[in-house]
């Protein structure tokens, strides 16, 4: 699983045991959202720190950085993290899916089903995936619909 490193996620599905008590999910971290909160931490220590006595000079500034470096250099941390993989799939996914299905309007279940079908097949394999709906539901589709899901595939 690719978690964020503040999911709670994580723990109800490791309690669920869906593949049973012999395999247990590992969690791998997110190396953008770690290097979001390397910079959210330092930004803190800095707005809390600025101007005046005890201002952050740049003798300070190490000071202060060494206790989140350490946190977060820690191996156990790093070892998730050596996949290189981020969450960006996952998020240009679920921006694809409220795209179609707006959270700012309340919509029934089926809808936002439909929406993530949708978004899914997009994702995949892009529009063209649509001219296989129209194909295997026996619509013909026209010269300018089959163009732009080409022409959307290759921008």
């Amino acid at each position: 699983m690719l978690g964020d490193g503040d999911s709670a996620t994580y723990g109800s599905i490791v309690d669920s045991k869906p593949y049973g008590d012999e395999c247990v999910p590992k969690k791998l971290e997110c190396i953008g959202h770690v290097q979001k909160r390397v910079g959210s931490r330092l930004r803190k220590l800095k707005s809390t720190y600025k101007g005046g006595k005890g201002r952050l000079t740049d003798g300070c500034i190490v000071k202060l950085i060494e206790p989140i470096f350490a946190d977060l250099s820690k191996p156990d941390l790093l070892r998730k993290c050596t996949h290189g993989l981020t969450q960006n799939v996952n998020e240009c996914l679920n921006g694809m899916i409220w795209d179609r299905c707006p959270k700012t309007t309340y919509v029934e279940q089926e809808t936002v089903a439909l929406a993530t079908y949708l978004a899914v097949l997009k994702f995949n394999d892009g529009d063209i995936s649509f001219l296989k709906i129209f194909e295997a539901l026996d619509i013909t589709p026209g010269v300018f619909t089959c163009k732009g899901a080409q022409d959307c595939d290759t921008t």
